[in-house]
């Protein structure tokens, strides 16, 4: 194992995550290649012009492209999660768990989403009700409301991969094992993304003038950047989210980490 059964330093949570970054990114770099292209392709510019006709046919397609985007999200995440604990996970392997994955991850997100949504929209209907002068103020709030909730919720489609739990009961884990602990998730969510962040914009900075003088089209350079960020982001940003459920798992008083609780 790579992390420690023990609560660790913000610092050590950042160091940790570059380290089963590096661990595993060989791993899962074909997967993200295939992500990527799968992401160019669900682009309206990215394909060529159909006809009405064909446009049933064009969604059905873009239907097809989003489920195994969702498989790969699966997969790479499963894989990252091998590399962890020390395990084997095959792409192959990760794939079927993805596809049989691929769909609840999907619901989990969305729910999560609207509980998030629910609160923030009744406080702003009544807040612009009552004080319809200050609607700038009432956003502001509401978007805080809905941060307080996301936080509490943001790990359930991740959990419900780690530990293949059914929806309602990831999005319950996940408000039980932020419940003692939302500043400190909050935070290492924060700092986590402002690093992914830098790593990007590092990633953007290197390679844009060189991609820049070998592709002139706007488009075309546009998704090749997004192609290599996905590439470099996404297994990053997985490890960050297996780091901080760790971690939290730890501070919580639960040491079996990311293993399948019985």
């Amino acid at each position: 194992m790579l992390l420690p059964n023990k609560p660790q330093s913000l610092r050590n949570v950042i160091e940790s995550s570059f380290r089963l970054y590096f661990s595993g990114l060989t791993k899962v770099l074909p997967l993200t290649f295939v992500f990527g292209a799968l992401a160019y392709f669900m682009q309206p510019n990215g394909k060529p012009a159909v006809t009405d006709s064909m446009d049933g046919l064009m969604l059905l397609l873009f239907l097809v492209a989003l489920y195994f985007l969702s498989t790969l999200h699966v997969a790479i995440l499963l894989m990252m999660k091998g590399s962890l604990l020390g395990q084997t996970v095959t792409a192959i392997e990760a794939i079927k768990r993805g596809f049989k994955r691929a769909i609840g991850v999907c619901i989990v997100g969305f729910v999560v989403e609207v509980i998030a949504l629910i609160p923030a929209m009744i406080f702003y209907v009544i807040a612009v009700k009552l004080f319809p002068t200050q609607l700038l103020i009432a956003m502001i709030i509401s978007g805080l409301i809905a941060l307080y909730v996301l936080v509490y919720l943001y790990l359930a489609p991740f959990i419900y991969v780690i530990y293949d739990k059914k929806i309602l009961e990831s999005i319950k884990e996940s408000y039980y094992l932020v419940k003692n602990h939302w500043w400190r998730a909050c935070l290492l969510m924060s700092v986590l993304s402002l690093v992914a962040l830098i790593v990007s914009g590092v990633v953007l900075a290197i390679f844009s003038p060189l991609l820049g003088w070998l592709y002139k089209d706007f488009f075309v350079l546009a998704m090749l950047l997004l192609f290599l960020l996905l590439a470099v982001l996404l297994p990053y940003w997985y490890s960050t989210i297996l780091v901080l459920i760790w971690e939290l798992k730890v501070r919580d008083g639960s040491n079996t980490g990311l293993v399948k609780k019985k």
